[in-house]
């Protein structure tokens, strides 16, 4: 007995490029952005068809934010809705325990945005 498998997944668009990237999450995207300013044709692969994952974009860390700076990205992002946070305590029954301060980093970014 045959199948024929090619039915059930048909080819519905041919396109070509020099780099394919399969998955849009953080490191998807910055490589596709970095090969795309080299004059590279890239193609971006995600099965989601919106970022609305909770796994994206939880915190940006201060240095993560260097690097989207370096990137000329940091001024659009930080335009984004956000809350920073400054400092990072734990709350005990019997106090509040100061673990981080990012403000004391020497960054242009002391801040989880």
């Amino acid at each position: 007995m045959t199948t024929n498998l090619a039915s059930a997944h048909d080819i519905v668009d041919v396109q070509d490029t020099d780099c394919c990237i399969v998955g849009g999450g953080p490191a998807g995207v910055v490589l596709g952005l970095l090969l795309a300013r080299q004059g590279i044709s890239v193609k971006l692969l995600e099965v989601h068809k919106d970022f609305d994952r909770d796994f994206r974009g939880d915190t940006i860390h201060p240095s993560v934010m260097e690097i989207m700076e370096e990137l000329g990205l940091a001024e659009k992002l930080l335009q984004l809705p956000h809350s920073k946070l400054r400092t990072l305590t734990l709350q005990t029954e019997q106090e509040s325990v100061p673990i981080v301060d990012f403000q004391q980093l020497k960054t242009h970014f002391p801040t989880l945005p």
